[in-house]
Order: structure tokens, then C-alpha cells, then sequence
């Protein structure tokens, strides 16, 4: 099957099979994984790509800072430890 397009272009660009695309695109196998997946984003209230939702508090919407991915992964550890029953010491938790 050869389907020429901008997808089909950017899937050669990428080094991947561009007739195995067409053919997964035009027989719709990947339909449902899709769906569940926009179900799952919708559930998520992501409206942005990348979005990381880290544990129940932090959400990053767009390209992330690794400074703010990292308070926000400790900030969860630390969570974590409290509601293990770690104790806090004379600095803090």
C-alpha cells in the first residue's frame, strides 16, 4: 500500500515503515487503543502534551522544568515517609 502525506513522510523521517503505518492507519488497528487513551486524558483534564501528573498534587503542564519535576517527585516521597510514619526531626519533615 503507498499512501503519500504528510504523515506518511513523517513516519520515513522517523526511520519507521511508512506502507506498515498506512495499512495500521487505513485497517484502524490502533482505533481503540487511541480512544482509551483520549478517554483516559479526558479523565485527566489534560488538554496539553506533555502533562505530568506526579502523585495528587502536582500537575506540569508543557515542556518541564527538571528543577520543578524533581521538588515535585520529593515532595511526594516525602509524603510517602510521613504517611509511613516517619518522624519529623528539628529541620522540618
Amino acid at each position: 500500500m503507498r499512501a503519500e502525506g504528510p504523515l506518511h513522510e513523517a513516519t520515513r523521517e522517523l526511520g519507521l515503515d511508512g506502507d506498515d503505518f498506512a495499512r495500521a492507519l487505513a485497517a484502524g488497528t490502533y482505533t481503540a487503543a487511541h480512544q482509551e487513551a483520549l478517554r483516559t486524558a479526558a479523565a485527566h483534564r489534560v488538554r496539553v502534551a506533555p502533562t505530568l501528573l506526579i502523585g495528587e498534587r502536582h500537575r506540569i503542564e508543557g515542556v518541564p522544568d527538571p528543577a520543578r519535576i524533581r521538588e515535585a517527585v520529593l515532595d511526594v516521597q516525602a509524603g510517602w515517609s510521613v504517611a509511613r510514619g516517619a518522624a519529623c526531626g528539628i529541620d522540618g519533615c
